[in-house]
């Protein structure tokens, strides 16, 4: 896959809500995309992810899915980990917009890394509980360093575990999910079924890197093609999906 032929093809297609006809995904760029998140979150997002970078720290990091396309070695400096696979600044901004603006109250994520996509999920002012599953205990360890370093009222709940056994044992309804991590198609597949019935209607699914390679480009494809999903947005580094069976079906490619 070419990502830069890739991002002008996105660049042409995504709109903004002058654009974009439906009621629902309108009022989310109009009001929440809107919302700022606090500074002092800002800040200490910003210094946290400042010393990362610099933390050159090697920890063993157990390899699942398709791994990193940069980093061979299943031993890992903290710097470079931060810098290849942890969720930045604007699109951790998506991540919490999307949550205020369905009002989240239970959230999940599948991969927690490092825990900087986590922190944003944790500022979601309407989330009560915040469960978050990783497979690599070493990543966990660190991502528990790093979040207690963030200013947050909502219950984190942490599991080492593999995606497949913890969605196969939980009875928990999630309304926002996060999955960032495996990076196959046959395991993203895999999770959207397990998660079948642990959503709601109204529930949305982030899925991130719908474009690290050819392989999970055209998952993506597949997903929002799908008749189980009736909304469909594409933010060119994630997308986002939901059940929402009341509404036609649509597909969006759209500007965060």
């Amino acid at each position: 896959m070419n990502i830069v032929i890739e991002f002008l093809k996105y660049r042409v297609k995504a709109k903004r809500r002058h654009g974009v006809h439906s009621p629902y995904v309108y009022s989310l760029q109009d009001k929440s995309f809107k919302k700022p998140l606090d500074n002092n979150f800002l800040s200490s997002f910003k210094n946290l992810q400042g010393q990362l970078f610099k933390n050159k720290k090697r920890i063993a990091v157990t390899p699942f899915g398709a791994g990193s396309k940069s980093i061979k070695s299943n031993t890992r400096r903290i710097s470079d980990i931060a810098k290849t696979s942890s969720t930045t600044l604007e699109y951790g901004k998506l991540i919490y917009r999307l949550g205020e603006h369905i009002e989240a109250k239970k959230a999940l994520e599948l991969g927690t890394n490092l825990g900087l996509g986590t922190t944003f999920l944790t500022q979601v002012s309407t989330l009560n509980k915040l469960t978050t599953v990783e497979g690599c205990f070493s990543l966990i360890e660190e991502a528990k360093k790093n979040l207690s370093k963030i200013n947050t009222t909502c219950n984190i709940e942490f599991f080492n575990s593999s995606f497949k056994n913890y969605l196969e044992n939980t009875t928990e309804i999630f309304d926002l999910v996060y999955i960032d991590g495996d990076h196959r198609s046959e395991a993203l597949f895999e999770i959207l079924n397990l998660l079948e019935n642990k959503i709601h209607n109204e529930s949305l699914i982030i899925i991130d890197d719908i474009r690290w390679s050819d392989d999970m480009f055209q998952a993506w494809t597949k997903i929002k093609l799908s008749k189980n999903f009736h909304l469909s947005m594409d933010f060119f580094r994630m997308g986002v999906i939901a059940k929402r069976t009341t509404q036609v079906k649509e597909h969006f490619i759209l500007k965060k």
